[in-house]
């Protein structure tokens, strides 16, 4: 016979109540809802603790604490927030009332020359005697490039005056100079005097109509002047001729900002970032920094706010990695490697009894917290170890003053898609957890009627234990098939909310790589790689807690899944099992691969006697040779991917027979001999995870005739044309690829020939 207290059934609906409120408290939807739910849940807890004295500790959490909590963090955020909008604004060139570029007077060389004079008058007051006469010694040379240099020397970070004395020079000393009367107009713009550089921009546009960076320079100086109609037409101007010129794309996408387009600025990063597959520079670093500082804008306006799903952000989408970029160096890579939870990944509600006794439910949450924390605490640590990204120029051993390059903007770039991938798990994660949460409020009322049914068919037996087997033969099918019905119902919105989560950590793989392949600093990339593989296991980890915690939510709520189960059945009945159930395990993401990169190894070929090491950027090499027979074992290395290595290993022998001739005449010998050879062998190849992959065999034929007259002097004989070799190489090879299972896939061979000929 039965038996069970009704404590032990109060107490798991209880504990299913509080899990539900905390789950609705740390979803952080609108606070007034919040309240309103935790008040109804508080209400429920009060009754159910009068009658359960153990319930008598529980507290719901003070939503009122977190608000204020919540509140000063949104404020200190806020103040930040506004001095960055300051400093933003003093940098973005604004629209002025009447201001007309077209009533800006043209000049000529004459014009120019002078404005260069005046402008060397002043570099020359801000010059160091010493540096002025080094200086003097370049301007002395007429190879060099002037104003080229000037800009150059300006861009290390030496005092403008350096730059603008040389490029002044160059314009009075080549009037006509297109590229040092355009460097003239940058000076002028760097001074903000707009309309001086503007007239030198559009004297060199007189000399050179087709240049894009002329007309891009005329577009931005006159939108800081305040004219952003003129400025467009000159940013137009120069996408007719290069439609995806950046400078001019920024252009157009900055005016539209201040004008209070703020969707052009993402639209222009996204179009600047899918032509970066097509060898495309990508965005500028401050185009790049001002729409993040957007971005973090409309994060605290909406800060609480119903403002649509991140999800729809698509800045990033569709850019690929068949781009023209060279990859990395190379970075180690931690493929996302499965926990071992599938025991607690249940398919029928009886398996659930076996988890909690186990603690499994307790135990695997917790293993999965901790490996989320550990990771990101990695993550923090690596971070802390590594170069600073933005390096300062530094004076190397000759006294040159080095200019290190910069990967801050790929890696902003990396950064806005690793928080968009963050934002848009947290997303579907959200909706997982409405729909459960939804999902599992109904249970209580389904588990109180199932109970009551099972227990008014309990009464009449009054401890006929023939009578409770007739009532359990009827009523655990029952119980059984319900409770199932539920688990079936959440595993399907699990399932689906899974299959999301994978689809974007595909899509994050595609939109981080062109990034991370253009950081070339090790340190730096292997720490982007890292993120990547974190993102993705904390995003996979964060839906098996959900699973387990809806399992628990289920199993605490449902007694009746402990009462089917130990219940005494002693007559055959038909089980209602679920459907297909979770499955965690069989849809895995595609793997995050981690670029080649360049090779630096240097070639290395060391006979040792019957042994033959070989080491380059192609392979790897150990050969054993005995008489005809050689066996041999490498690792050959993918030019794109490291997961694409593979290893390799067999046998082959090989046959061959010479025939030659020989006559000498005083001092000359001449010779012929021909040449056939023949190897055979059979090999195996292996993943770069050790997993066998294909097996095949290679036949090599070679025939060859050569001969020659020598002299005995090396110098002639080196170069005399009498000397010949001719000759053919046949290979033909055949090979099937092996599957998971062991099976062999379909052989296929390939046949090529190579002429010999010296």
């Amino acid at each position: 016979m039965i038996r069970f207290s009704y404590g032990k059934i109060i107490l798991p609906l209880c504990c299913a109540i509080f899990l539900q409120s905390v789950a609705i408290s740390q979803q952080q939807p609108d606070m007034n809802m919040i309240k309103q739910k935790m008040k109804e849940a508080q209400e429920k807890l009060d009754a159910l603790k009068k009658s359960n004295p153990a319930l008598s500790r529980v507290k719901l959490p003070d939503v009122g604490e977190q608000q204020k909590s919540m509140d000063a963090g949104v404020k200190q955020m806020q103040n930040i927030q506004s001095q960055r909008q300051q400093q933003r604004n003093q940098f973005l060139p604004k629209p002025q009332d009447g201001q007309n570029a077209n009533n800006i007077v043209s000049v000529a060389a004459k014009q120019v020359v002078l404005m260069a004079q005046k402008h060397l008058a002043i570099d020359v007051t801000n010059l160091d005697p010493i540096v002025k006469s080094e200086l003097d010694k370049l301007i002395a040379d007429s190879t060099i490039n002037l104003a080229g240099t000037g800009i150059m020397l300006m861009g290390n970070g030496l005092p403008k005056a350096t730059g603008g004395y040389l490029i002044c020079k160059d314009v009075i000393k080549n009037p006509n100079s297109v590229w040092a009367i355009n460097d003239l107009g940058i000076l002028y713009r760097d001074d903000k005097k707009y309309t001086e550089a503007i007239q030198c921009f559009q004297y060199a546009e007189k000399l050179n109509d087709s240049s894009i960076i002329i007309k891009g320079n005329l577009g931005w100086t006159i939108s800081y002047y305040g004219d952003f109609n003129k400025a467009k037409e000159y940013f137009n101007k120069a996408l007719a001729i290069d439609p995806n010129y950046s400078s001019a794309l920024e252009g157009l996408a900055t005016i539209a900002f201040q004008q209070g387009d703020i969707g052009a600025l993402f639209q222009c990063l996204a179009k600047q970032i899918k032509y970066m597959g097509g060898g495309g520079s990508g965005p500028s670093s401050d185009f790049v920094n001002l729409c993040d500082d957007v971005k973090m804008d409309q994060k605290m306006q909406n800060m609480g706010k119903n403002q649509g799903k991140p999800i729809d952000d698509h800045a990033y989408d569709n850019n690929g990695d068949e781009d023209q970029q060279d990859p990395p160096a190379t970075a180690d890579d931690n493929p996302i490697e499965y926990p071992k939870f599938k025991p607690s990944f249940a398919n029928d509600v009886w398996d659930l009894v076996d988890i909690a006794i186990q603690q499994r439910f307790q135990k695997d949450i917790k293993n999965m917290q901790d490996e989320m924390a550990e990771r990101e605490g990695n993550l923090k640590a690596m971070l802390s170890n590594i170069p600073v990204l933005h390096p300062r120029p530094y004076m190397n051993d000759y006294g040159e003053r080095i200019v290190p390059y910069s990967y801050e903007k790929w890696y902003n770039l990396f950064h806005d898609v690793h928080e968009l991938f963050r934002e848009h798990v947290a997303d579907i994660i959200t909706d997982c957890d409405n729909e459960m949460h939804k999902e599992l409020m109904q249970l209580p009322n389904r588990e109180q009627d199932l109970l009551k049914g099972y227990i008014d068919a309990l009464k009449p037996c009054d401890g006929d234990e023939k009578c409770v087997e007739r009532v359990n033969c009827s009523w655990v099918p029952k119980m059984h098939a319900s409770n199932n019905g539920d688990l079936n119902v959440i595993a399907n919105i699990w399932n689906k909310y899974y299959d999301k989560i994978l689809n974007e950590i595909d899509s994050y793989k595609q939109s981080s790589s062109p990034f991370i392949k253009r950081v070339h600093q090790p340190d730096w990339n292997k720490y982007m790689n890292e993120v990547r593989q974190v993102d993705a296991r904390v995003a996979v980890l964060s839906m098996y807690t959900r699973w387990l915690n809806s399992e628990f939510v289920l199993y605490s709520a449902a007694a009746t899944i402990t009462i089917s189960k130990n219940a005494k059945v002693d007559c055959r009945v038909e089980m209602g099992m679920m459907d297909a159930g979770v499955d965690p395990f069989s849809k895995k993401p595609k793997k995050l691969k981690t670029f080649a990169g360049p090779c630096y190894t240097e070639p290395t070929d060391i006979p040792m006697g019957p042994l033959h090491f070989e080491n380059n950027c192609d392979r790897t090499r150990l050969t054993l040779t005995i008489k005809n027979a050689k066996i041999y074992g490498e690792k050959v290395y993918s030019k794109k991917f490291k997961e694409d290595d593979y290893f390799k290993t067999g046998m082959s022998v090989a046959i061959e027979q010479k025939f030659s001739y020989e006559q000498e005449s005083g001092p000359l010998k001449g010779n012929i001999e021909a040449k056939l050879a023949a190897e055979a062998g059979i090999y195996y190849k292996f993943d770069s995870e050790g997993n066998l992959s294909a097996k095949g065999a290679d036949v090599e034929l070679e025939a060859s005739l050569s001969g020659g007259v020598n002299t005995g002097n090396s110098k002639i004989d080196q170069y005399n044309p009498m000397n010949f070799e001719r000759g053919i190489k046949v290979n033909y090879n055949v090979e099937a690829a092996v599957g998971p299972d062991g099976n062999y896939g379909a052989w296929n061979s390939t046949l090529s020939a190579e002429k010999i000929s010296k």
